[in-house]
Order: C-alpha cells, then sequence, then structure tokens
C-alpha cells in the first residue's frame, strides 16, 4: 500500500483506501485519489474502454506466461506475448493521458 503526504494539508493517507473513478467523457473515466481530510484530489490517469480491454489482456496473458513458466518453457519466450500486451497497453495509456515517449 502507498501512503502519502497529501501538498495541501498536513494529513498522510494511503494511497488505495481514497481512490476514486468518474466518468469525464463518453467512453473516458479519470482516476485519482482524495484527500480525507481536506478533500484535495490528484487526478492519476484517465482510461477509456480501449485501455480496459489491454489491461485485462495483460491480466490473462500474466496468467498465461506464468503457467507456461511452471510448465518449463523459458522465462524469456513465456512472457514475450505479455511483453506485447504490455506495450500496447502503455502505448494507449500514453496517448490518452497526453504524455509524451522519450528516447
Amino acid at each position: 500500500m502507498t501512503q502519502v503526504k497529501c501538498d495541501k494539508c498536513p494529513a498522510g493517507f494511503i494511497v488505495q483506501d481514497n481512490m476514486f473513478t468518474r466518468p469525464v467523457e463518453y467512453d473516458v473515466e479519470e482516476v485519482g485519489f482524495r484527500c480525507p481530510e481536506c478533500g484535495d484530489e490528484t487526478i492519476a490517469y484517465k482510461l477509456d474502454d480501449e485501455i480496459k480491454t489491454l489491461q485485462a489482456k495483460v491480466a490473462r496473458e500474466r496468467t498465461r506466461a506464468e503457467r507456461r513458466i511452471r510448465a518449463g518453457v523459458e522465462v524469456r519466450k513465456a512472457e514475450r506475448q505479455l511483453r506485447k500486451a504490455q506495450s500496447m497497453l502503455k502505448d494507449s495509456m500514453d496517448k490518452l493521458n497526453d504524455r509524451v515517449a522519450l528516447g
């Protein structure tokens, strides 16, 4: 669990206990956390239906890779599809959240 200190007041709190998700556009939601003392909000990221689908794909590929590793497949080979799904997810999240890839 991640504990943070509020930027607006002296409160410290656990992020996971103070998370929220709210719609902002047709299929876009923003995810953030709120200080339980002063109510100050921080938006962590936005997500849409495409990102939710890719998050599910990453979870499936992670399970598949773990199963293949237990079956004796080389880790690098077993995780190839997982890395591909993670890259697609990162690209979609960066695009929606107006982040610029460095390098």
